[in-house]
């Protein structure tokens, strides 16, 4: 394979402060494609944006994984969630799909197979590598089933030839991913709910690890929690519940009326976690995945801030957030093209701005806002960019509140 090798420059190690450290992931999310078959209310990316048909290049692909996965050696990580995201990918060509799922796949696992061998690429090892291809699955033909269930067997087949000394020192799992809420009506208004958890069904059936996302909408705050999981578990055949907050971008940011109350929002993820950690096992399934509420990693693990947020847009565009940088690549906003300059360009770059990027964490989470809130030693920075939703005292979006309770 023709990657960047790490001799290629000088490897510059990113300097992360205390407590900011306690945030080892890093989250890397690349979209080859905007366009989409629906036009959810809460989605980060517009629907005037969903518009644009162009699609990422193979090689641009190939590239943007290699130079972002070679970026991710500077940082001293402990976990890296690789997403291949949309838009929809669904609708891509199906032998671009082939060549970009293989290649995801053999990048992904050969860079955990160099993080082991390499005795860790900074002085925290990387234990664990997941790699997600996210899609709706509602309108999705069964030969479209059978590529991505073909991309999770190819995955597992070449993990599984590797040497078990090495497999035994860091995990690595391959989710087919998808996002649920209400609110948009796209389930049950449109009646493809039957379809939309047959297709999960039928992929989980053949042995295939689900992962869904629950987005913290109003409808889904008011889910019963126990309803979710049974949904969860026995009709989809779910491997991991995640939960995503509502963001303040997309055509998010201009439906209000998909806000939770945030007291209400404590009181749902309260009984979430409560509730999902007993899920699995009464389903018999050992496992089941639940985010830990733990000091430190609690929001990390519920998609909150990582360490480091890479997105690369289907044109080259990045942005060190994550989906949230949608709007800022379609505008052009504070973000630089991959496909320009060298690797090493790049990747200095994205070093420059990340150190610069923590180091504003840092004095961030230090400012009095975040202080008054006492959050600081749990969320490290989290949620507080909730800005114009929760906004009264005590509302940083840390979830002290919540975090209290599992303390």
């Amino acid at each position: 394979m023709n990657h960047v090798a790490a001799n290629d420059f000088e490897h510059k190690k990113i300097v992360v402060p205390s407590p900011v450290s306690a945030r080892s992931s890093m989250l890397l999310q690349i979209m080859p494609i905007r366009s989409c078959n629906l036009r959810c209310k809460h989605c980060f990316i517009t629907n005037q944006h969903k518009k644009i048909k162009d699609i990422m290049s193979l090689p641009l692909f190939k590239k943007s994984l290699d130079i972002t996965l070679e970026f991710s050696k500077h940082l001293p990580l402990s976990a890296l969630e690789f997403d291949v995201m949309g838009g929809e990918i669904h609708t891509l060509p199906d032998d671009y799909f082939a060549e970009m799922a293989k290649y995801a796949c053999d990048r992904t696992i050969q860079h955990a197979i160099e993080a082991v061998e390499t005795g860790g690429y900074t002085d925290r090892p990387l234990e664990d590598v997941a790699i997600n291809f996210m899609s709706n699955y509602i309108n999705v033909s069964p030969e479209k089933l059978d590529m991505f269930l073909e991309a999770h067997d190819y995955f597992e087949a070449q993990w599984a030839k590797v040497d078990k000394a090495i497999s035994s020192q860091i995990t690595a799992r391959f989710f087919l991913h998808s996002s649920w809420e209400p609110d948009t009506n796209r389930f049950y208004k449109d009646k493809v709910f039957d379809q939309w958890a047959a297709n999960f069904k039928r992929m989980s059936d053949r042995g295939a690890r689900i992962g869904l996302c629950v987005t913290g909408t109003r409808g889904t705050i008011a889910t019963p929690v126990e309803d979710l999981f049974d949904m969860a578990i026995n009709k989809i055949g779910a491997a991991e519940v995640a939960f995503d907050y509502f963001g303040e971008h997309g055509e998010g940011k201009i439906n209000d009326e998909l806000v939770p109350d945030y007291d209400a929002t404590i009181e749902w993820l309260t009984k979430f976690v409560q509730v999902g950690k007993s899920a699995g096992e009464k389903a018999g399934k050992s496992d089941f995945v639940v985010p830990h509420m733990t000091p430190g990693a609690t929001l990390e693990q519920m998609h909150s801030r990582p360490l480091s947020q890479v997105t690369v847009d289907y044109d080259g565009t990045v942005a060190l957030e994550s989906v949230s940088a949608a709007d800022k690549q379609f505008f052009k906003e504070d973000v630089f093209n991959i496909a320009s300059g060298t690797p090493e360009d790049v990747i200095s770059r994205l070093i420059k701005d990340t150190q610069r990027g923590i180091n504003g964490d840092f004095r961030q989470m230090m400012s009095l806002g975040c202080l008054d809130c006492r959050h600081v030693e749990y969320c490290q920075g989290g949620y507080r960019h909730y800005v114009g939703r929760f906004t009264e005292p005590g509302q940083c979006a840390g979830f002290k509140q919540l975090l209290d309770r599992f303390m």
